[in-house]
């Protein structure tokens, strides 16, 4: 289950966090689970001794060594890969370690049951495997994964596997195995690879992701899971997703209070503050660690006109009323904001949160499509506001940021002006809901 867990989290760079990378993860490792148990049950018929299982543990542990590795390499190759294929396909690196893992059980029962009494002991067998799934899950979520790098997670692992084996040899008097078991660990600890390039400043695995910040060509980036997040350079925004989310703050009339939903590095939190001398911003991001590297290598400066709210951004808008003259929202899981905050009953609540001629603007990654994930988000913006305009960052023909700026105001002007930048869409009637939200379904990142 560790295993599992940190192979999962070690795709989401090359897959996201969706609904699509834990299916694709959960159905290769049974289906190589499967085939493990089939083989453990004939060879444990075949042999039925403490030194073959002492081979499985063995090359269990082994392939976990390898696993970071053949996991960014199915990473990468799978980037151009429809988003369905690459989910069963980047996972194959994890066969390997499943199928081995696999086999231990069926061979314990075999081993354990050249005396008789098989129904006992295989519900032995299997009622000690449970347990130790159940502590590998919470090792791994709870202990393992928030104070660890990942490829330390399966180096971890690894160890622990290779000691059982080694323990089964060593009744054997085969101690010139446990050199070649640490020489083997050793190895293992010079792979690593990463899609981010430019001088590495900071990495550290925090409770939801993978945080790197990057400077090359004077440019710092902010990754979260190697996607990049927030941009600076001597302390002004890079990405033009950021100054097209600006465009909002020529329908806001000067508002007392603003909104940053997924601040993560502050960027657009100073933005709004240089923008309006007088302004209050709540800072709202649910990862603690963002909001510290913003601190330390970005321009994010706390002072009375900050509020850091560490917190989910649904969580924090749900009961507040009348608040804000403007939002800004920039929170990603991945490539893909987190499907409870694209759903109609999300909006209503930042509406509610909202100044009656208050002004949103929301980031999306998307393509020109209005039938497509664009067409979802859009409708789904304007069944709850009056006005809803949309700004693509590139071409038309590409995957790019796209800011949905909305308000109930009227600006006439701000129409005009920008006439040949927005983009114009139909209407299509497909309103996200907390109840149908399949955003990794519709969310064309690739």
């Amino acid at each position: 289950m560790v295993v599992e867990i940190a192979g999962g989290r070690a795709l989401y760079p090359y897959l996201g966090n969706t609904i699509y990378t834990w299916s694709g993860v959960i159905a290769v490792v049974m289906a190589a689970l499967s085939i493990g148990y089939w083989a453990g049950g004939r060879l444990g018929d075949r042999y039925a001794d403490a030194k073959h299982l002492s081979y499985i543990i063995f090359f269990a542990g082994l392939a976990t060594m390898f696993a970071p590795l053949l996991t960014s390499i199915g990473g990468a190759v799978s980037y151009g890969m429809d988003i369905a294929l690459a989910s069963v396909f980047a996972p194959l690196s994890l066969v390997p370690a499943s199928l081995f893992y696999g086999m231990v059980a069926p061979y314990a029962v075999r081993l354990a049951s050249r005396k008789g009494k098989v129904g006992a002991n295989a519900g032995n067998v299997f009622a000690l495997s449970t347990v130790g799934s159940i502590t590998g899950v919470l090792a791994a979520g709870f202990l393992l994964i928030p104070n660890m790098g990942l490829s330390h997670v399966f180096l971890f692992t690894s160890f622990a596997m290779l000691a059982c084996s080694l323990a089964l040899h060593l009744d054997r008097k085969r101690v010139f195995d446990a050199i070649v078991y640490v020489a083997l660990l050793i190895l293992m600890g010079t792979f690593s690879f990463s899609p981010v390039f430019g001088d590495t400043l900071y990495q550290k695995n925090s409770e939801y992701a993978l945080i790197t910040v990057v400077e090359k060509e004077g440019v710092k980036t902010l990754f979260i899971d190697n996607v990049a997040s927030s941009a600076e350079r001597d302390g002004e925004p890079v990405f033009g997703y950021v100054l097209v989310s600006a465009r909002a703050f020529e329908i806001a009339p000067n508002p007392e209070r603003g909104l940053v939903l997924g601040s993560a590095a502050g960027t657009q939190v100073e933005m709004l503050k240089r923008e309006y001398p007088q302004i209050i911003v709540d800072a709202v991001d649910i990862d603690p660690l963002t909001v510290k590297i913003g601190r330390e290598y970005f321009s994010f400066r706390d002072d009375e006109r900050t509020n850091v709210h560490i917190e989910d951004a649904r969580r924090f808008v749900s009961g507040r009323e009348d608040e804000y003259g403007i939002v800004l929202i920039d929170a990603f899981k991945s490539h893909a904001p987190p499907p409870h905050l694209l759903s109609v009953e999300f909006v209503r609540a930042v509406k509610r949160s909202m100044k009656d001629d208050g002004v949103v603007a929301v980031n999306i990654i998307a393509r020109l499509e209005d039938g497509g994930y664009l067409g979802h988000v859009h409708d789904t913006y304007a069944s709850v506001f009056g006005n809803v305009y949309v700004f693509p960052s590139g071409g038309r023909g590409e995957v790019q940021n796209i800011v949905i700026i909305a308000t109930d105001a009227s600006r006439p002007e701000f129409e005009e002006k920008y006439a040949g930048e927005m983009y114009g869409m139909g209407h299509i009637g497909r309103i996200i809901t907390d109840e149908r939200n399949p955003v990794e379904v519709f969310a064309d990142y690739r």
